[in-house]
């Protein structure tokens, strides 16, 4: 089962087409820490988002990125890939010391087939690197606390470090270890002996100097991030805590809307009734029986963790969770002892376990086999627009420029968390698929004319021509070499249930507007031609007067574009054009769901 898990969610991570809700401000600042020139974005560097996972996601980036996530690129959902699995290998050994290797196995594939380890392990969030970093925080501090090694030190520094900034919230663990450790050192059934030695180890001074270190290693790296990135006014203190604060006042705070019990209505959901009783036996276990220094840091994290997002953090969401998942894997292996040695009752309650994990557990992979993921209509529509618009024509949004979303087939896994299958394209989403601003056409009337201006666009349209020519005077105007207009599905959301039958999801849709003056060619007594050595447009003579009659499909074609007031060449006429304009359209869809 182990092996089958990690080729399906290696293959999943590797083509995955889309990221998802904040996944594209990480990106965003990835590139800017990897190096990249992104003044001409609109999307700065995003203060409010810890830079952890951006920071790990850097380097690879560094070796090759492709506009339409082409070249490496696919590559970066291994990062979180690799830290999932890394969690599965570290809950395994921890509960293979305490349980043996079968329990372990359980264990393991309990937290493996948890639907939200499911859904993100392969996106570039925080939430999979805070549980891997937390999880080997915790195991780390219990082996510094038996060992007189300092490379132990350093390497808890480095894993609380890392854990707070991937997720500033991660910062628990400076008080969940220390209270974990005073609650073995007066509770534990191998604690010291005397009242003096428990004073003595009540405050670690190995604990406390890796804490110190992983807060230290924190606030360098922010200070190298603020100085060197995140440029502005004033001394990248001042920054930082405006940063800090965003992303404080971006977690709502206390006093927000969202009911207190949804974390815990997460874990009971997505484990089942089972697991969940099972990891409760075990913190009973652990209070009770066994008072062990590994057990309580796993019952304290799971308990403070939760209790964080519950009492302090207003803005909650299922996968805030995902930190005390693999403590509550653990528990329930540790739970798997409390009916003692008895090889088939542990089988039984396995068992039992286990298939209450699986039909979540399975919608949640039915889930992620949905077109959104496997068919990539989001790429195919970028990378058109890329090739076809080349470095000198625009891309333009149509109509403005504004988040679209996308949603799986049946994305409510439960009513409390509507955004575990929305996807946000967001202005860092637009601009990780196609490096470049994309436009649209911001019109403001004058008295004298219609000004049309940005980075690509400047132009001035009289009144009169958008009388008579509508919208074709500001793409005759403004887009001199022609241009890309692309149009995303807005919010679209689809369901299966009978009360709700899905309408068919609005597709990409790229429309190539070429835009080309020619000049008069080779003429005569009953035709005249009109080329610019690539395209041609002949008129022929008829008794009304001349016509169009081979012009290239879907095209529309204008008189006197230089002149005051151009017209629309869509009648015959009694005399041959100086010259022709002319704008036609080659229209591409990308259905989402085939």
């Amino acid at each position: 089962m182990t092996a089958v898990y990690a080729l399906w969610s290696f293959s999943l991570a590797l083509g995955l087409p889309i990221d998802t809700w904040d996944a594209y401000d990480y990106l965003i600042n990835a590139r800017y820490l990897a190096g990249n020139d992104l003044s001409h974005l609109a999307q700065a560097y995003r203060t409010d988002r810890p830079p952890g996972i951006s920071l790990l996601v850097a380097p690879l980036l560094s070796l090759g990125y492709h506009p339409g996530q082409r070249g490496l690129a696919g590559l970066i959902h291994l990062v979180p890939w690799s830290l999932g699995v890394l969690s599965l290998l570290m809950t395994w050994r921890a509960v293979e010391r305490e349980a043996g290797v079968a329990i372990a196995f359980v264990a393991a594939g309990l937290l493996a087939l948890n639907p939200l380890v499911l859904h993100f392990l392969p996106f570039i969030m925080a939430d999979i690197a805070s549980m891997a970093f937390g999880l080997l925080a915790l195991r780390l501090s219990e082996r510094v606390t038996s060992t007189r090694r300092g490379i132990d030190v350093l390497a808890l520094a480095l894993a609380v470090g890392l854990a707070m900034l991937t997720k500033y919230p991660m910062a628990l663990l400076g008080l969940a270890i220390p209270i974990a450790n005073l609650a073995w050192v007066w509770t534990g059934k191998d604690r010291p002996a005397s009242f003096k030695s428990k004073l003595l180890a009540s405050i670690d001074w190995r604990l406390a100097t890796g804490l110190l270190l992983g807060l230290g290693l924190f606030f360098a790296v922010h200070a190298l991030i603020y100085s060197r990135v995140v440029t502005g006014d004033g001394p990248w203190m001042d920054r930082l805590s405006a940063g800090l604060k965003a992303a404080w006042a971006g977690g709502g705070g206390p006093g927000a809307t969202d009911p207190w019990w949804e974390l815990p209505n997460a874990v009971w959901w997505t484990f089942g009734p089972p697991v969940t009783l099972l990891a409760i036996a075990g913190a009973g276990a652990v209070i009770v029986r066994d008072r062990d220094r590994a057990g309580w840091l796993h019952v304290i994290w799971a308990l403070a963790s939760m209790a964080l997002f519950i009492v302090v953090i207003g803005h909650k969401e299922s996968r805030y969770v995902l930190p005390a998942l693999p403590s509550i894997a653990i528990l329930a292996g540790r739970g798997l002892t409390v009916v003692g040695r008895r090889v088939a009752l542990q089988g039984a309650l396995a068992a039992v376990a286990l298939i209450g994990i699986a039909p979540s557990a399975l919608r949640e992979l039915q889930r992620m086999g949905d077109p959104l993921y496997t068919r990539p209509s989001l790429l195919a529509w970028a990378r058109f627009a890329l090739d076809r618009a080349g470095a000198d024509r625009p891309i333009i949004q149509n109509p403005n420029i504004s988040p679209f979303a996308l949603y799986a087939k049946d994305p409510v896994v439960f009513t409390n968390d509507e955004f575990w299958h929305y996807h946000h394209i967001n202005h860092a989403g637009l601009e990780w698929f196609f490096d470049r601003r994309l436009l649209a056409f911001q019109v403001g009337q004058g008295p004298a004319s219609v000004s049309v201006q940005s980075p690509w666009i400047r132009a001035s349209v009289p009144p009169e021509w958008l009388q008579s020519l509508g919208e074709d005077a500001l793409w005759l105007v403004a887009l001199p070499k022609g241009g890309l207009l692309l149009s995303p599905p807005q919010g679209w959301f689809e369901t299966s249930s009978a009360a709700q039958q899905p309408e068919p999801p609005p597709p990409f849709v790229a429309i190539d507007l070429t835009h080309v003056s020619l000049k008069p060619g080779a003429r005569s007594e009953t035709s005249a031609e009109y080329s610019d050595g690539k395209t041609t447009v002949v008129l022929n003579r008829q008794a009304d007067g001349w016509r169009i009659t081979s012009p290239p499909k879907d095209s529309r074609w204008f008189v006197g574009v230089a002149e005051q007031a151009p017209r629309r060449w869509t009648e015959p006429s009694p005399d041959l054009p100086p010259s022709l304009d002319g704008l036609w359209s080659e229209r591409q869809v990308f259905p989402v769901r085939p």
